[in-house]
Order: C-alpha cells, then sequence, then structure tokens
C-alpha cells in the first residue's frame, strides 16, 4: 500500500570493534493511514443554497468542530453568515448553531477563525472584513472603530467566555480593520495572538488567559506596510513570523521569539521577502519550529527550523504549500512530522493546460497523503489515493472565455490531537449540486528511529518503557530513557526487534 522511500525496517548486523564508534540511524516501521471514520458536513445541496467550509479543527475527545459560512448579495452588500457545527469521534452530528448570535459586535461582512482548545473547548476570533460603508453593523454592541475579538464556546456551542477586545490600538482617525489575527494555545493554556492593526501597516501581538485576561500588553512588531503574520507555541515560548512590509527591495521577514508571558527573547531575520512569497509556521512534535515560505510560482515552500531558544535545526524544500489546510503537523502525539495532500499529476496538468488554452476535459482528480519526517525528510506516498472527485471543464465560450459547466473538488487537510488526520473534500454530484464530507484516518504509531551506539555498546531512540521482542523470541524492555544494552548473544548476528503492542 505504500511507495515506500529507502529501506524500512530495523535489520542490522553487530560485530563490536569492528566498526567505527559513530553512531548509526536506522528507520523502524514507518506509520501508514487507515480511514476510520467517514461522514457528510454537508449533503448534496444546489450550488445556491449550500454552505462552505471556513476552518476545521479536531478536539482532544476525537469530535470534529467545522465552521461553515453563507454570503449573499443582499441590498447593496454582501452578508456573510457563520455556523458551527460539531460531529462526535464517529462521525454524528451533535452541535449546529449559528455563531452570529453569539456575537456581540458583528457586521454584515464578518472573517472568523477558530482554534480547538486541549480542554475540549472552542475558542473563536472574528472581526469586521471589508472597510466599504455599506458594511453595516448588526450586533448589539456597537464599536466606534473597527476591533478584533474572541470568545470561548463549549462543545454544544455555548458561550463560557464572553466577547474579549484582542487590541488596545485602535485608532480613530484611520478606521481601516483589526485583521489578518493568528492564534496559538500556549504550554501552560495560555492564548497568543498576532494581527494587523486597524492603521493597515502596522502589526502587532499580545497574550491572554483563556478566560479573556490579559497577560501581556499589545506588543508592536512592525510600524511598517506589514501584511501577514503567524504565530505558533513551543516548550514555555512561542514565535511570531512576520513581514516587514517596507516595499518590494526591503519587506523583510522577521522571526521573533516569546515567553509564554510576553516578553521578546530573540530575533532572527530570514532577509528579503522574494516573489510574494506565503509565510507559515508551526511547531513540531519534537519542539522545533518549522517556518516555511511558499512559492506560488513553482509551487514549492523553502523551510528552515529553529529549536525553542532560535537556534538553527536545518533547511529544506518539499513541494507544495505547508499552509492551513495543505498540511497537517502531528501535535500532542507519537507520531513524528507532517503530512502533505496533493493531487494526481494527469488530472493537474489536464486541468491546468485546459485553463491555458482554453480546452474541454473532464475526468477523475484523486488525492493523495505525503509523510515526511520532523527533518523535512519525504518518507512515503501513498501509492493509492485516499479520495477521488469528479472535475468537468464543458463547452467553453470564446466570447466570455468561460465554461458552460465547470467545477472541480478541493482536498483539505487538518490535524488533530493525536496521531488521527481528517480529509475534507468539497465536489459536485452533477452541475448544479455539491457536498461536503470528511475522512477521518488513524495513523499508526511508528517505532522511533534506533540508534546503534557502538562505542557505549547500546542502542538509544527506543520508546520508552516499551516492550520488544529480539528476533521473534527474546522479550526486552526498553527502560525509561530509551536505552537498551546490546546483549553478547547479539554480536556478529543479524537482528530484528519489533515493538509489542503495534507490531512496529
Amino acid at each position: 500500500m505504500l511507495k515506500k522511500i529507502g529501506k524500512i525496517g530495523l535489520a542490522f548486523i553487530l560485530v563490536i570493534g569492528l566498526l567505527p564508534m559513530i553512531s548509526l540511524r536506522a528507520y523502524a516501521a514507518i506509520p501508514s493511514f487507515t480511514k476510520t471514520v467517514d461522514f457528510p458536513i454537508q449533503p448534496p445541496v444546489t450550488n445556491a443554497s449550500g454552505k462552505n467550509v471556513s476552518d476545521v479543527d479536531v478536539l482532544p475527545d476525537g469530535s470534529t468542530a467545522i465552521v461553515l459560512n453563507t454570503f449573499a448579495y443582499q441590498g447593496n452588500s454582501y452578508v456573510y453568515s457563520y455556523f458551527l457545527k460539531v460531529f462526535d469521534s464517529t462521525g454524528s452530528p451533535k452541535t449546529d448553531v449559528p455563531l452570529s448570535n453569539l456575537m456581540d459586535t458583528y457586521y454584515k461582512m464578518t472573517d472568523v477563525n477558530m482554534l480547538a482548545l486541549s480542554d475540549g473547548r472552542i475558542l473563536i476570533t472574528y472581526h469586521k472584513s471589508d472597510s466599504g460603508d455599506n458594511n453595516l453593523q448588526l450586533g448589539t454592541v456597537k464599536e466606534n472603530t473597527p476591533n478584533a475579538y474572541f470568545m470561548v464556546l463549549n462543545q454544544s456551542g455555548q458561550k463560557v467566555v464572553g466577547q474579549t477586545q484582542i487590541n488596545t490600538y485602535s485608532a480613530a482617525s484611520t478606521p481601516a480593520l483589526t485583521r489578518f489575527v493568528s492564534i496559538t494555545e500556549l504550554s501552560d493554556g495560555n492564548i497568543a495572538f498576532s494581527w494587523q492593526r486597524n492603521d493597515n501597516i502596522s502589526t502587532a501581538t499580545r497574550v491572554f488567559s483563556v478566560t479573556g485576561n490579559p497577560i501581556s500588553s499589545e506588543t508592536l512588531l512592525v510600524s511598517h506596510n506589514s501584511s501577514m503574520s503567524n504565530v505558533s507555541a513551543g516548550d514555555g515560548v512561542y514565535m511570531v513570523a512576520y513581514n516587514s512590509g517596507v516595499g518590494p527591495q526591503t519587506d523583510t521577514i522577521y522571526l521573533k521569539i516569546f515567553s509564554n508571558s510576553g516578553t521578546l527573547l530573540n530575533t532572527i531575520n530570514k532577509g528579503i521577502r522574494t516573489d510574494e512569497k506565503q509565510l507559515f509556521l508551526s511547531t513540531l512534535n519534537n519542539g522545533n519550529f518549522m517556518f516555511s515560505q511558499y512559492n506560488y510560482r513553482n509551487g514549492t515552500s523553502t523551510v528552515s527550523l529553529y529549536d525553542k531558544n532560535g537556534t538553527s535545526k536545518g533547511d529544506f524544500t518539499v513541494s507544495g504549500s505547508l499552509g492551513e489546510s495543505s498540511a497537517a503537523i502531528y501535535r500532542n502525539g507519537v507520531n513524528p512530522g507532517f503530512v502533505t495532500v496533493s493531487t494526481d499529476p494527469t488530472s493537474t496538468d489536464a486541468i491546468n493546460d485546459a485553463y491555458n488554452n482554453f480546452k474541454e476535459w473532464s475526468g477523475t482528480q484523486y488525492a493523495y497523503l505525503n509523510y515526511y519526517d520532523n527533518d523535512g525528510k519525504l518518507v512515503f506516498t501513498t501509492d493509492q489515493p485516499v479520495d477521488s472527485a469528479p472535475v468537468a471543464m464543458q463547452g467553453f465560450n470564446e466570447a466570455t472565455w468561460m465554461y458552460a459547466v465547470e467545477y472541480y473538488p478541493s482536498f483539505r487537510l487538518y490535524p488533530t490531537f493525536g496521531d488521527k488526520l481528517v480529509l475534507v473534500t468539497t465536489d459536485n454530484t452533477d452541475a448544479d449540486h455539491y457536498r461536503i464530507t470528511a475522512k477521518i484516518f488513524e495513523t499508526g504509531a511508528p517505532a522511533p528511529a534506533a540508534i546503534i551506539d557502538y562505542a557505549a555498546e547500546q542502542l538509544t531512540g527506543l520508546t520508552p518503557n516499551s516492550a520488544y521482542s529480539v528476533n521473534n523470541g527474546t522479550a526486552v524492555k526498553a527502560p525509561a530513557d530509551g536505552k537498551l544494552a546490546i546483549d553478547s548473544s547479539w554480536l556478529g548476528t543479524s537482528v530484528s526487534i519489533v515493538k509489542k503492542g503495534d507490531g512496529s
């Protein structure tokens, strides 16, 4: 089922004294993807009556929280409505509430983001999304200048922490938008935010408790024409990635590391931002920050790793984006690394060829999952698609440059707490109807990459306090430090070590 990269399995010849005193890495069993739950988020509906996915997150108990939206042109402006749906771990619906009813301050056009918290609750941020005169306030609490807010809900959709204003700065002289909000839950349970202030050029960060109390003051990151920022939590710290935005020749990228209380600890200058690259930031389960720059022109991301102190841990390049819904980074589980979703080259090339050369094409597009380790090495790509959906580009009109029938799917990937993944697919059942479905994949735990330390005559990197079988017979147990002394009976032989419980 897997297109394997490199040699998989832990088998080696031990001849102590004849080999250099170095540590060699042998990769053990790797995870695989098994679909465990498949459920509809939205059954087939007409193109005009359905909802769209805004955000997806999975809670610690395995429930899936989804923010959906609808929009319609009413009078002289669009009106957006948002809804929160929660499905339990089996895919059965348990909550469906309109979010607008819970917002004290909201507009015809409002932007909403979501973060699943480790305590099982759901944090929602929201702010005015259009500065036009027709974007009128609809909430019960009016504001004089546009701010950004958060609230916390339980899984039943009840508000347990009321509307809390994130920003302090809110200029009345230039009331643009407080927007581009990024959220992360810190290791101590508090919440860090970054956002663009309503002068439309500066970016700030701030820490709150999950109950809505400010932990730090608003900290200015850059006062120039910054366009994006991202936050991600580490071990006792968090990082903010942003661009300085002072013109195309001086648009510099910075990474700043703050303590959980909001104290600046380190600043890293990543140089000039080129080719309008999109910035993304996440944290791997070994504690390293993973900062990526996506170049939409060539479809690749350049990635840099840093530990919590800001020390570089290497660089690599991957195909595709590592942004939200394009990649799932494992958290709070045993699996290292991250997973991306990609489509088959045949359909992708055919779609691009049709668009670029005014052709017609119909067919099927297939989605695959790509598993990378914490160092950015591609371990495997599923050799069978994990999902598929129809594509139609028919009836091209040369006068309007439009197709009479045009639809194609989207495949969006999200992480969970633990070692599962959620793939959300939006596809058409015919020219007039579409649906949204979710598939949850269980990812089997891999055995850690064992280190053969010839100098110390031991194995390191085993799963702590776990039982192993040697050569399908001898039972051994790795202690709390994950180290195991090499038995003299193993010398000069080929040794296979299998972890009991999951067979890796």
